[in-house]
């Protein structure tokens, strides 16, 4: 198989990645937290906020009362924790503009189509810097701790940390791309880009179960 046989197929699981990971990649839009079995329970959650509240839609005595130890209490806590929830708003950017260079080096491959430098040199720029950003305000959500709750929260962390990383390294692959004009370094930016789409995905469906449960996809 030639190199071009190779990028056009690539292109074409590009293609598909992107438009089979759009629906879970926005699963956990707004964050609302999944009910739970007793309505009036309250629970304090990673970010200190109330996880659930009473059908009337009031926090429970109890509730207030662990929200409030749970919050921080100093300038820089507060600060740190208002800004982590900024988080689930901000993670939708790099996530969008991923999938839109995706379907449209895609296209350009699948198509035999010019190739629409300018707009992707920004989109993935932007896809890389807004990564960066979403992850920084994701640590913050989570208090600059690691491993401190469940698996599921664990996970996402992990894998939202890995994405900023593949998502800084396909900017560095774009750039030499243009500049060397190389098969090589269009293979290497085309592999990072779509291990990207595919850590988008899995970790969209993570932050989905996260305030929705495993089951958010069910048909």
């Amino acid at each position: 198989m030639t190199t071009r046989s190779s990028l056009r197929a690539l292109g074409a699981g590009l293609l598909g990645a992107a438009l089979i990971w759009a629906a879970p990649s926005g699963a956990h839009e707004g964050h609302a937290p999944k009910p739970g079995p007793s309505p009036a329970a309250a629970a304090v959650g990673p970010h200190g906020g109330m996880e659930m509240a009473t059908p009337e839609g009031q926090m429970s005595a109890d509730g207030r009362r662990a929200a409030a130890d749970a919050a921080p209490k100093t300038f820089g806590g507060r600060l740190v924790n208002w800004l982590g929830r900024w988080h689930p708003s901000v993670v939708h950017f790099p996530i969008a503009l991923f999938i839109v260079v995706a379907v449209i080096e895609a296209r350009a491959l699948l198509l035999r189509r010019e190739r629409v430098e300018e707009a992707t040199r920004l989109m993935v720029a932007l896809g890389a810097l807004s990564a960066l950003a979403a992850t920084v305000l994701g640590w913050m959500a989570m208090g600059w701790t690691y491993g401190r709750y469940d698996r599921l929260h664990t996970a996402h962390q992990t894998l939202g940390t890995s994405i900023a990383l593949l998502a800084l390294g396909v900017w560095w692959a774009h750039e030499r791309w243009l500049g060397a004009r190389q098969r090589g370094a269009g293979v290497v930016y085309a592999v990072l880009l779509a291990a990207t789409i595919a850590a988008i995905g899995i970790n969209g469906f993570i932050g989905g179960a996260l305030v929705r449960g495993l089951d958010h996809l069910n048909f």
